[in-house]
């Protein structure tokens, strides 16, 4: 039981650390609420343009399920990945791997982050 516990609050924490990469790629600030349950989604909210009232339409039944997956889109849109991730994150158990994937490495960036233009070399 003890090894179980603290193999969940370690993974909790690594989780939790790797929303908060995924949010300063985002520039938003407060991205400790990365570490509180229902709180680290309020960076999310902020990320895809929604409002932080937006967290009720969770308690609404069947409804919530659509916001989420419209949610979902927003959020891979935000990063500039094509909205077809969405259906890796709700049809395989492997939905973690796409967040470690967003949060370390350079590939993916934020819409408003500045991407380097190639300029011409000069002769």
């Amino acid at each position: 039981m003890g090894l179980f516990f603290s193999l969940f609050i370690g993974l909790y924490m690594f989780m939790s650390y790797t929303y908060s990469c995924v949010y300063q790629k985002a520039g938003v600030s407060n991205i400790f609420l990365a570490y509180f349950p229902i709180l680290q989604l309020l960076p999310l909210y902020k990320i895809i343009g929604k409002s932080g009232w937006n967290v009720l339409w969770l308690f609404v039944p069947v409804v919530n399920i659509c916001f989420v997956v419209y949610w979902t889109v927003l959020f891979f849109r935000a990063f500039r990945m094509s909205p077809w991730w969405t259906l890796l994150v709700f049809f395989t158990p492997f939905w973690f791997l796409i967040i470690i994937y967003m949060a370390y490495s350079p590939d993916v960036v934020h819409r408003t982050a500045r991407v380097p233009v190639a300029t011409p070399a000069v002769m």
